[in-house]
């Protein structure tokens, strides 16, 4: 499975929140610290870990110094628990849960309180009423993406086509000229020689 998206995709979330939580005027000291979780049913990155977590880090100078208040994590749900300690054992479990969202799964308090609450929530008509809109927005918003992308992939194909064939129109406007340029001096060569036309 192709992952190169994710880090764009993870940044372009960052930028929807970072934006809504700093009102234009404000001061950028005000933006609060931020954490985007992402729990995945594929290993992002192919190591075959439970957690993984990108930074921002100076390039040039890694050992120095760079907050800029941002930890994006990857949680692969099959993966192996490569944090030590009952931490690491509760995330996975938690994780696993997440993903599966079913009585097996079930393995501690924590995914027991988690299991009840979602079976709540299944039954809970309202919830499933918001669930189900949400379900066909997010349809919606794919649609109006995918409409988006054709029409911008028809514009496109439109101004690679001038561009492209701008030139050769260009020349043969020039060439329909000049022979039109020709034939009205021949017409008037044939005029004043008294030369009928055929």
């Amino acid at each position: 499975m192709d992952v190169g998206f994710l880090p764009k995709r993870n940044r372009f979330y960052s930028a929807v929140i970072d934006s809504s939580n700093l009102p234009s005027g404000k001061s950028y000291e005000q933006l609060p610290n931020l954490v985007i979780i992402m729990i995945l049913s594929y290993d992002p990155f192919g190591a075959g870990d439970l957690y993984y977590e990108a930074g921002t880090q100076l390039r040039t100078h890694p050992k120095l110094p760079y907050e800029d208040g941002i930890r994006r994590i990857y949680l692969y749900a099959d993966g192996e628990c490569n944090l030590n300690g009952a931490a690491g054992e509760k995330l996975k479990s938690m994780v696993r849960y997440i993903r599966y969202s079913d009585k097996e799964h079930v393995v501690d308090e924590a995914t027991a309180e988690l299991d009840t609450i979602v079976r709540e929530a299944r039954t809970n008509e309202e919830v499933s009423m918001v669930y189900l809109r949400t379900l066909e927005r997010e349809r919606e918003l794919k649609e109006e993406g995918r409409e988006e992308g054709r029409a911008e992939g028809r514009a496109e194909g439109a101004r690679v086509t001038e561009s492209r064939y701008k030139p050769i129109l260009k020349q043969k406007d020039d060439l329909i000229e000049q022979k039109n340029t020709e034939i009205t001096r021949l017409k008037a060569l044939l005029a004043a020689h008294d030369i009928k036309e055929a």
